[in-house]
């Protein structure tokens, strides 16, 4: 049981987030606490973003930016706000991006998404985020390797 609770702190550690822990949860059969593995990875982003906006980074960031390319980032700046969270979904969804849940809840922050779409952009995310670690236990099992 330590092993299971442990797992799911790892996923509120960056790079690491719920795909390990559902991974690791998915080699030992613990299917049922997948759910919370995604939940304890949104409450870490949530507490991060937090942090973030206390201490103002995304404004400090975002004059930087547009310190070096105004053209290119108010550009870039309305069409985040037109397809911001289908970019962030996206990004935090497909592993191949190699942006988690906290690099892509960071990009949205700087370009000023907020709100519960937002949020719901995240947290789909992370789940769907989970189907490639899955399919990998699966595959492992199937193949008779062990995880």
């Amino acid at each position: 049981m330590l092993a299971e609770i442990s797992a799911l702190f790892i996923s509120a550690v960056p790079g690491l987030e719920a795909r390990a822990a559902a991974l690791y949860m998915m080699c030992t059969g613990n299917f049922i606490l997948i759910p919370a593995a995604v939940l304890i990875n949104f409450i870490a982003v949530l507490i991060f973003l937090r942090l973030l906006d206390s201490a103002l980074v995304p404004e400090r960031v975002e004059r930087f930016l547009k310190k070096r390319a105004r053209k290119a980032m108010h550009k870039a700046e309305r069409w985040f706000k037109k397809y911001g969270n289908i970019a962030i979904f996206l990004l935090v969804a497909l592993p191949s991006t190699g942006i988690g849940s906290f690099s892509g809840a960071f990009i949205g922050r700087i370009f000023g998404l907020r709100g519960y779409a937002f949020y719901l952009a995240i947290i789909f995310g992370i789940a769907l985020s989970l189907i490639p670690a899955m399919l990998v236990a699966y595959g492992i099992n199937v193949l008779g390797l062990g995880c």
